[in-house]
């Protein structure tokens, strides 16, 4: 993963395109996405874990992440709750909303 970060990359890419430090995803934090496809998030409430699917359609805000764990999870705002999903499944199976009237 720290290969990414090389220092011909960091030259083509740069902090400035929007990588966040030791993880090859793209910064999310405080973006939304609709999901256009369900997706698998884990919530964790009472100190137990619990799978679930985020359904296609909804409107979710990225909390924080991703992870520099090399595991690529993020926190979302989803239906009040905090649920943690993949990065990828976020930007690959969701769109950015834009303008601030969509709420998570």
């Amino acid at each position: 993963m720290f290969a990414f970060y090389s220092q011909k990359n960091s030259e083509t890419s740069g902090w400035g395109s929007g990588f966040c430090p030791n993880s090859a995803f793209p910064c999310l934090t405080g973006k939304r996405f609709r999901l256009e496809s369900p997706s698998l998030g884990i919530e964790g409430s009472n100190g137990k874990r619990q799978a679930l699917y985020v359904p296609a359609g909804a409107v979710i805000k990225v909390l924080s992440g991703p992870t520099s764990a090399g595991d690529g999870m993020v926190d979302v705002l989803w239906d009040s709750k905090i649920v943690t999903m993949f990065a990828i499944d976020v930007t690959v199976r969701g769109a950015e909303v834009l303008e601030e009237s969509a709420s998570a």
